[in-house]
């Protein structure tokens, strides 16, 4: 269930991140910038802690035990051939999980967030196979664009500039939407762990 309200829900930031990458604007891509920390927010305080929610008699509605013990065996992937993508070998799926979802890696090309743990790197790139085709190629595209952070430095105003108030919003906003990112992966760290 979880994971269903999370990428309706994240349908905003996806949707705020295309818009971002695709303007040359610099006023539009603050706009983007505070509807993806918005769409970020929704996602982290609305949508996660249905992972922690709790019946009547207080029992989570997520047992854990159920979860990792009962479920997820059953329902990790083995080899798969999808029919229509092009590719005919069997691929093998990391399971249901948030590795199909394409939510976070899109986010972190587009911010051109690095993962400085190579493991960390490894999982993530492995993860991505789980993902359709076309969610696969759209990352692709974000990583070889120039990433929002780059598009915030190089317009860096020198000097004193009438620009500076725009650029210092620019960087607000860019740094709060890093803040919703780490505050998603903490959050969500902390029920998986």
């Amino acid at each position: 269930k979880t994971h269903v309200v999370i990428e309706s829900e994240a349908s905003h930031a996806i949707s705020a991140v295309i818009a971002a990458t695709r303007t040359d604007d610099e006023s539009e891509l603050l706009t983007q910038l505070v509807a993806l920390e918005e769409a970020l927010w929704r996602v982290v305080r609305a949508c996660l802690p249905i992972m922690y929610e709790r019946s009547e008699d207080g029992t989570p509605k997520c047992c854990e035990h159920i979860f990792y013990q009962i479920l997820r065996p059953l329902i990790k992937s083995g080899p798969l051939t999808f029919e229509g993508e092009g590719k005919k070998e069997p691929t093998h799926l990391a399971g249901p999980s948030g590795a199909m979802s394409s939510l976070l890696p899109a986010i972190d090309a587009a911010l051109g967030i690095e993962m400085s743990s190579e493991k960390l790197r490894e999982a993530m790139g492995k993860f991505k196979f789980s993902m359709p085709l076309k969610h696969q190629e759209f990352i692709d595209q974000l990583v070889n664009s120039p990433n929002i952070r780059q598009r915030i430095l190089i317009n860096r105003p020198v000097g004193e500039s009438s620009n500076s108030e725009h650029y210092d919003a620019l960087v607000r906003a860019f740094n709060r939407v890093i803040a919703r990112v780490l505050d998603f992966r903490w959050q969500h760290w902390q029920y998986v762990k």
